[in-house]
């Protein structure tokens, strides 16, 4: 059974795991230690074990900020991204905050293709804002643009 919590600090390797096995390029300590600062996690378990995640941060100025949505293989295609996001929502209204904001890396848009983002964001009512961000993201040394996708926060 999946259920759905804040993330707790005996969690930190759950969530470690998660994204070695869900990215190519994971967080280092160092970005680990800048979220348990600076950001909230809400965590996806099964049978009591974190199999998914959402990473995020209120900005302050109307927004809150995903910076990281996953879910172990395994475990995709269950709804349980799309119930991660809706706890972003719940926290964003629980700070009065008027939208989410997700900037992801140009290369995770490809329409058609297994791992697109921007077909799943669009289903969940995400827009694309313009301009992009040019070289937002550094991938093996590498700049990359970043795509802003933002969903005004439900009143109800």
């Amino acid at each position: 059974m999946i259920d759905f919590r804040a993330a707790e600090q005996k969690d930190a390797h759950y969530l470690i795991d998660i994204d070695i096995k869900c990215f190519d390029d994971a967080w280092t300590p160092e970005d680990w230690r800048h979220v348990a600062k600076y950001c909230v996690a809400c965590v996806a378990t099964w049978n009591g074990a974190p199999v998914g995640m959402a990473v995020f941060y209120n900005d302050f100025m109307g927004s809150i900020e995903i910076v990281k949505v996953a879910v172990k293989r395994p475990y995709r295609n269950m709804g349980i991204a799309r119930r991660l996001i809706f706890n972003c929502i719940l926290y964003a209204r629980e700070l009065y905050a008027r939208r989410l904001v997700m900037i992801v890396p140009e290369s995770k848009l490809r329409p058609g293709e297994p791992d697109d983002l921007s077909e799943w964001l669009k289903a969940l009512r995400f827009r694309v804002q313009v301009p992009l961000l040019k070289d937002y993201f550094t991938f093996y040394g590498e700049p990359e643009d970043g795509v802003v996708f933002t969903l005004p926060v439900p009143l109800t």
